[in-house]
């Protein structure tokens, strides 16, 4: 997998890119490849996992145990993106907040499709997206943006909302996480 991550990112550096973005990934040691073959680049890396209406991966990882994965691996950054609708990802936003001081990049779709009069059709409006986001903002995201269904519109409403820059804080402890569950661990000893 590293090496098919590798020959994209390596491509995308040799155009010019100023970073990489790793986006809807569904399994955390699959983004991990990813991210290891992208910081060999030298680009700064986003990394951002998409996650089921119970917090988790498809392959079931919980939103801890990608945090510290992504951490781990390099990441300059990790996100949440695709899923549902915003209201989906404050969950997975805060557990991973929990636990990093990364900075955190959301990007939901405009909610669930659904085919209307045979057009596709997304149900949040730009300015009820743009509300939701704002409580994303307010929970800990440092970037906000959109996925599937998300118009120029949308973009524009969510503009006024600041969010905030990453604490530079540390948690209290750091979690031992395998790709399934969060255990507690030892304190945490990073600056």
């Amino acid at each position: 997998m590293i090496q098919v991550f590798r020959a994209c990112a390596q491509a995308g550096a040799r155009a010019g890119a100023d970073g990489v973005i790793i986006e809807t990934m569904a399994d955390a040691g699959e983004c991990r490849a990813a991210v290891i073959a992208a910081k060999e680049t030298g680009l700064p890396v986003i990394a951002s996992m998409t996650f089921e209406k119970n917090a988790r991966t498809l392959t079931g990882n919980p939103p801890e145990c990608c945090a510290l994965i992504l951490e781990h691996a390099g990441a300059d950054a990790i996100g949440i993106n695709c899923s549902g609708g915003p209201e989906e990802m404050l969950e997975p936003l805060r557990r991973m907040r929990a636990v990093t001081n990364l900075p955190i990049v959301v990007q939901p779709n405009a909610g669930l499709p659904a085919l209307v009069d045979g057009r596709v059709v997304y149900p949040y409006s730009p300015e009820a997206m743009a509300q939701a986001m704002a409580r994303l903002a307010e929970n800990g995201a440092n970037a906000i943006g959109g996925c599937c269904g998300t118009r120029p519109e949308h973009i524009s409403a969510m503009r006024p909302i600041a969010c905030p820059p990453p604490e530079k804080r540390c948690p209290r402890s750091c979690p031992v996480c395998p790709r399934r569950n969060p255990a507690p661990g030892r304190q945490n000893s990073r600056p």
